[in-house]
């Protein structure tokens, strides 16, 4: 009764709000609908996005079908069971639970139970069914493992098209339900505000601008949709303020569709310039999606455009990386120090970024060095909606940089090589030199000491009959005698087996000193450039390097290069011979030794005697050594050193004497037992007569021609052997067939 007694525009304002306070109710009781039905809805597409956005980047990090391979599924060449490093990747991305099945059986899951992964357990029978046996993805809310999830399973086809597993991925239900609860709170507050504002201005709300308000309305959500042809075309308003709005909103569009032309022809002018970049260029809008990827970056990557355009930027980096990772463009909208630190350095330019890095998967996995700039792309307001990255490459430059650096360092530590090498062997000459002078001195020594022995043994001989001790005096006098005759008849050879080496390693100094010479100019036109370069003269550093390729060919560099290696070798070899002749010759002489009993290497003498008689025999006969290891025995070794040696060159004469048309052959062989080291020195020779078989140890006695032996050589090797080192010293000969000593010596004196 008391509505019926109030006036005409008030009732009109308490209608109007108890209508408004009635739609406000149904509108949110039908929102509150709606919003769960499209949460659930959303949730579920996310799913369905985020599995497809999921499997583009399994085909591109794992090429290849899917298989059943004996219960063990493959994508590719790639296990998929137990293979935590896939899903964990893909739910790194998407924040969500990822599940690969094969069949209904999990074989790859984020999903913890028990607190391990969830592999082996089964899917829900309802999913199963619907994926397995129909072939269909199962959307919507699904039980995992007792958790509700809204869930996308989609089938996984092999190369047959037969479904032989699923593939996962869910958002938490407990997540979108606390969603819903803090969108319905919001709703109740909004909902109370507006009832409240709704009283305030009720009374106008009476007026009859609320129909041409709701049409306009209606024209104006067609605007906001994208819709721009539509015009708003209210009769009987036009000339109040409704009219001149609907007016206003008239011209709006018309200038909104011009300004849409003009965006249109700049996006399709900057779309070209973009394309036709010399360097390679992606860019994403603001949800990191890839909307731009021009020619270059598809030459670049070997990726075409219809593949990439459209997906997250993180497939951006797969031909980049081999796998799914952020942009240096990422940078741009956020602090990220463990990013950063992937580059070899990041420079920042105001809002632009700069930054070298090498990416091993570009080229087939071959790798590269890029250059990388990124920039943010801004609205009027300055507002982040897109970024734009361009790539170089400039792993050519890397490389040139690098070989420069090489090719000096190698040429530093060449000539430093070079140069130590030539010290060392300027001080190994010397050395020798010194050595040499020490060995003709000791022969020159020698040499004087047999005149003088010469001279005792005139008078010793004058006395021969008068003692017995005397004539043991001038026996000791013959065996020194003896010795120094062999050296001297040695000397000339073994002058001449010094002499050969020595000749080449000098003639080989000389063309070192020149090369070295050679090197060290170029070596300070390289110091010159290298100045230049660090200066950055680049037009002198090129000059330079004009002249440095002059010169190379002026001062034959890469002959000389060539030619060290032969010369060093053929130097160490020269050295070598001299130094184991004249090593050999002290070992022979063993002048330290003064006649004592000492260790003695039968082996080692053996080879020092054939070193002191190497220009005797070379001309004459192979030598044939069998030489076996033996124990040191106890020896005056150069007494020895003598009597194999006094064997080894008569075993010479007698292949001499024996007229061969080709080389004779000396064998010689060394063996032991438990008592005695035995050597044997058998000849290809004359052989010995029978008549002088009997006489072949006695003092003077000889088979050669008059005034070449003393008949000496084999008398004293009888006295060392078998007197001096009880021993025994025989031989077995056949004339014209050759002959055969055999020395033996006792192990212990």
């Amino acid at each position: 009764m008391v509505f019926l007694k109030l006036n005409l525009q008030t009732k009109m304002v308490v209608v109007i709000v108890g209508l408004l306070a009635s739609v406000c109710l149904a509108i949110g009781i039908s929102t509150v609908i709606n919003v769960r039905q499209q949460l659930s809805l959303a949730i579920t597409e996310k799913a369905i996005s985020d599995t497809q956005t999921s499997l583009e980047i399994i085909d591109l990090l794992y090429p290849g079908p899917w298989i059943n391979q004996n219960g063990i599924l493959y994508k590719g060449n790639v296990k998929i069971n137990d293979n935590s490093e896939i899903v964990d990747k893909i739910a790194n991305l998407t924040k969500n639970t990822v599940t690969v099945f094969l069949h209904d059986t999990r074989v790859a899951t984020t999903i913890i139970q028990d607190g391990r992964r969830a592999v082996g357990t089964k899917a829900a029978d309802n999913v199963a069914d619907a994926v397995l046996k129909k072939g269909r993805n199962y959307l919507g809310e699904a039980q995992v493992l007792g958790i509700n999830y809204h869930a996308n399973y989609t089938p996984i086809k092999d190369a047959n098209g037969q479904v032989i597993g699923m593939f996962y991925e869910g958002v938490s239900k407990q997540f979108a339900d606390e969603l819903e609860r803090g969108f319905i709170l919001s709703f109740v507050g909004v909902v109370l505000v507006s009832l409240l504002l709704s009283s305030l201005v009720g009374w106008y709300l009476g007026r009859k601008i609320a129909r041409p308000i709701v049409t306009m309305a209606g024209m104006v959500e067609q605007i906001a949709a994208g819709n721009l042809t539509v015009n708003v075309n209210l009769a009987g308003v036009a000339g109040d303020e409704v009219g001149q709005l609907a007016t206003t909103f008239n011209n709006m569009t018309t200038q909104l569709r011009k300004r849409e032309e003009s965006l249109k022809t700049a996006n399709k002018q900057l779309a070209d310039i973009i394309e036709f970049l010399p360097d390679a260029t992606c860019i994403i809008n603001k949800d990191k999606k890839i909307i731009a990827w021009n020619r270059a970056m598809e030459e670049m990557t070997n990726v075409p455009k219809t593949d990439i355009i459209g997906k997250d930027h993180y497939c951006g980096t797969i031909p980049f990386y081999g796998e799914p990772r952020p942009f240096l463009m990422d940078l741009i909208d956020q602090d990220n120090d463990e990013l950063a630190a992937r580059y070899d350095y990041v420079q920042r330019k105001g809002n632009v970024l700069c930054s070298e890095v090498f990416v091993p998967a570009l080229y087939n996995n071959t790798g590269a060095y890029i250059w990388a700039t990124a920039s943010p792309l801004l609205d009027n307001d300055g507002n982040i909606i897109g970024i734009i990255e361009a790539v170089r490459d400039i792993t050519e430059r890397k490389r040139s940089e690098a070989a420069l650096r090489q090719a000096y360092d190698e040429l530093e530590i060449k000539v430093e090589q070079r140069t130590q090498e030539l010290s060392a062997m300027n001080q190994e000459l010397t050395a020798m030199y010194q050595e040499l002078q020490e060995a003709n001195q000791v022969l020159q020594t020698e040499i004087a000491d047999r005149k003088w022995a010469e001279k005792q043994l005139e008078q010793k001989n004058e006395e021969l009959g008068k003692a017995y001790a005397g004539l043991k005096s001038a026996q000791s006098q013959l065996v020194q005698q003896e010795k120094l005759a062999g050296i001297g008849q040695l000397a000339a050879g073994v002058a001449h087996e010094i002499n050969n080496p020595l000749g080449f390693v000098l003639s080989n100094f000389e063309t070192l000193q020149k090369y070295i010479g050679r090197l060290l100019e170029m070596m300070n036109v390289f110091r010159e450039l290298h100045k230049q370069v660090v200066e950055e003269k680049i037009l002198s550093a090129q000059q330079t390097a004009v002249q440095i390729t002059a010169m190379e060919k002026q001062k034959k560099l890469d002959y000389i290069l060539e030619d060290l290696e032969p010369i060093f070798q053929e130097t160490n070899e020269g050295l070598n011979r001299v130094a184991n002749i004249v090593k050999a010759l002290r070992l022979f002489s063993r002048v330290d030794q003064k006649n004592q009993f000492e260790e003695y290497d039968l082996n080692e003498g053996v080879k020092n005697s054939l070193t002191v008689a190497r220009n005797e025999v070379k001309y004459v006969a192979e030598v044939q050594q069998d030489l076996t290891p033996i124990p040191p025995i106890k020896a005056i070794g150069s007494q020895i050193n003598q009597v194999i040696l006094n064997i080894i060159l008569n075993a010479t004469h007698a292949i001499k004497a024996k007229g061969l048309d080709s080389l004779g052959l000396i064998t010689i062989k060394t063996y032991a037992d438990e008592r005695f080291a035995y050597c044997s020195i058998e000849d290809n020779g004359t052989g010995i007569p029978e008549e002088a078989r009997k006489d072949i140890f006695n003092p003077f006695f000889t088979t050669k021609p008059v005034g070449e032996g003393t008949g000496l050589g084999l008398s004293i090797s009888y006295d060392i052997i078998v007197n001096k080192h009880h021993g025994e010293i025989s031989f077995i000969s056949e004339v014209g067939v050759g002959t055969v000593f055999i020395i033996k010596l006792p192990l212990v004196q």
